[in-house]
């Protein structure tokens, strides 16, 4: 008799998590957090290192990326 023939076994892939954390245009730190309030339909952003913050209106399929690199152009263009 023959032995029973074992099931092979696949790795899966790790799924990379997109970070809460962001880095702040002015003091350099990963520390820039977004709130989103999709009611109100605006977006806080503010760094817990040096304090800066920001409120941006946002859309309502925008993510939290989407909003810190909106936040990082401006801030990066002077306006």
């Amino acid at each position: 008799m023959g032995r029973k023939k074992r099931r092979r076994t696949f790795a899966l892939k790790k799924v990379k998590r997109q970070s809460s954390m962001f880095r702040c245009p002015s003091c350099q730190h990963t520390s820039i957090v977004i709130d989103i309030d999709r009611k109100a339909g605006i977006a806080k952003i503010s760094c817990i290192s040096c304090g800066l913050k920001k409120t941006i209106e946002v859309g309502e399929e925008e993510e939290p990326v989407d909003v810190y690199a909106r936040f990082y152009d401006s801030f990066t263009e002077g306006a």
